[in-house]
């Protein structure tokens, strides 16, 4: 009598066990299809960064300084000639009449000489028809101290030294490298640059008074 084998016989055998699990089928792994842009196909290159700006070099104290001089004594120049005008024209004057002595020149490079309450003072705004000796003229002066006395309008005469003293101020802040300066100290160094010019204008007005 044959006995039974209690073991399944192997699937190495070629035949197939009986008893041998059925294993479940698994089905493969996948990750969902997603629409992808054309853009992100090839991704761009990363932005590159900006480089710092370089910083302009200081001009040479070689040009600068005799530059600087050079407004400064301009602006001076201007201030001396506009004080008594700038005066006159906010009402700070005397009003006498001249007699011209003797004139000289033609249009603006006429000056005439005359005699002012007993003085002898240069008489400016003189026009052809007064500038004969002995006519009497109108004039005004900042004070009897005063040596120069204006006839005439004095508008153009103060604002364009104004202006001159402006640009003086303007070419210093130039020569000085102002618009090298970062922006928070640009302000403050144009606004000295403005200010010095201005400033010698104030000691001209107060020696004149």
């Amino acid at each position: 009598m044959r006995e039974q084998n209690p073991w399944p016989t192997p699937a190495w055998l070629g035949e197939p066990s009986p008893d041998a699990a059925v294993e479940p089928e698994v089905e493969r792994f996948s990750l969902p299809a997603q629409e992808v842009p054309r853009e992100m196909w090839f991704p761009e290159k990363p932005a590159a960064r900006p480089r710092p700006a370089k910083r302009k070099a200081p001009v040479s104290l070689a040009i600068a300084m005799p530059a600087v001089v050079f407004f400064a004594l301009l602006s001076a120049f201007f201030s001396w000639v506009v004080s008594e005008p700038l005066w006159l024209a906010v009402g700070h004057s005397s009003t006498g009449m001249a007699t011209v002595s003797r004139c000289v020149g033609s249009g603006i490079s006429q000056r005439c000489i005359g005699e002012l309450d007993g003085t002898r003072v240069t008489l400016l705004g003189v026009t052809a028809k007064q500038a004969t000796t002995g006519s009497k003229i109108e004039v005004r002066r900042v004070g009897e101290h005063s040596d120069r006395a204006f006839a005439g309008g004095l508008f153009l005469r103060w604002f364009a030294g104004l202006i001159m003293i402006l640009a003086c101020g303007a070419g210093i802040a130039i020569v000085t490298g102002v618009h090298r300066m970062h922006r928070r100290d640009r302000l403050a160094a144009l606004s000295t640059s403005l200010a010095a010019p201005l400033l010698v204008l104030v000691g001209f007005l107060a020696a004149v008074f």
